[in-house]
């Protein structure tokens, strides 16, 4: 099934689902099932936890904007909640198959875009859909492992499986798609991108590639060895995160170019947000799974939560009185856990 007859079959699929709100049952003081918040959890959580969406089986990519949060539970259900009060809407349900979720999502002014690790079940690619519920459009296929966009355009990465290589698009503003370059061979995922000053970031194992935005080439910007992460620049600096390596593994900030790298905080780490204000650090190692704080830009770390479950590094999300977590895919548990920041330090 070619993208076009997809697009046909989401418009009978989608007609009377955009927009609705899903019917869970309510406790009572405005919130959703699972969101009233008056007890401690398992997990150490403080008392104000929310558990969002309790109907979702894993939510291994989120993302936050103010107060709301965007995410596709594995059922197939696109979705928008507040992360305050714990009220869900759908905007749209799609047939995607149980054992395919997300793997990225990116958001702009108007439109929430996601891709989707299945390649067999007619929903491998890129798509996007408006903020507030619609139809969603294709915009590209095949096995897309990240996705960014800013002001300058729409940017992914495409696994090219003959080759395990990927490529990186950018879309300009007029709509115009431009290849940037291939990355070296790597067979697994790409972990994060981000247009910062040097191009477009893209670690690639343990080669961190900077790809001109005018498809100019790509240059090698890192000198740490390592596999490296989600990078993001920040405040003139250049931050990411070195794993799945032998030391030096933790969290780096460097010089915009990629150089003179210092570690802030020793790893290893899953993922590393901040929004200006702390640090959240995620941790997996030995089946514990713990979330780590610090002020923003260099304060000392502490635990702040002791997870029952394993967050996926793409949902772990900060708003501005929230830490919002996402179960990874492979825990099948349910639910996007919110958490008071206060109540955490942060």
């Amino acid at each position: 099934m070619d993208s076009r007859d997809v697009a046909g079959l989401l418009l009978l699929t989608l007609a009377t689902a955009c927009g609705a709100r899903t019917a869970l049952p309510s406790d009572g003081n405005g919130a959703d099932d699972g969101a009233a918040g008056s007890a401690s959890s398992s997990g150490g959580a403080p008392s104000c936890t929310l558990t969002i969406d309790a109907m979702a089986t894993a939510v291994p990519s989120l993302i936050a904007e103010g107060e709301r949060i965007y995410y596709v539970a594995t059922e197939g259900r696109v979705m928008s909640a507040d992360a305050d009060t714990g009220a869900t809407t759908l905007l749209a349900q799609i047939p995607v198959q149980a054992l395919n979720p997300t793997i990225s999502l990116a958001l702009d002014a108007d439109w929430l875009y996601f891709t989707f690790m299945g390649e067999k079940d007619g929903w491998p690619g890129l798509w996007r859909i408006p903020k507030a519920g619609g139809v969603p459009e294709h915009i590209a296929s095949g096995r897309i492992d990240n996705v960014f966009v800013d002001e300058t355009g729409l940017y992914w990465t495409n696994f090219l499986p003959y080759e395990a290589k990927h490529e990186v698009f950018r879309r300009r503003p007029d709509g115009t798609t431009l290849s940037l370059g291939v990355t070296d061979k790597n067979y697994g995922y790409l972990r994060g991108i981000f247009r910062g000053t040097a191009g477009l970031l893209v670690p690639s194992g343990t080669t961190f590639f900077a790809f001109d935005i005018d498809g100019a080439g790509a240059t090698t910007i890192s000198d740490v060895v390592g596999h490296i992460s989600y990078p993001f620049e920040r405040d003139g600096a250049l931050f990411f995160n070195v794993d799945i390596a032998t030391p030096p593994r933790g969290f780096f900030r460097a010089s915009l170019d990629g150089t003179m790298a210092q570690e802030l905080y020793e790893g290893p780490f899953e993922r590393v947000i901040t929004d200006g204000v702390s640090w959240v650090l995620s941790s997996s190692k030995d089946g514990e799974y713990a979330i780590f704080g610090a002020s923003y830009p260099d304060g000392e770390s502490s635990l702040v939560y002791d997870s029952p479950i394993d967050t996926s590094p793409r949902a772990v999300a900060l708003t501005p009185t929230r830490l919002v977590l996402g179960a990874a895919w492979w825990e099948w548990e349910t639910g996007i856990r919110s958490l008071c920041r206060d109540a955490l330090g942060l």
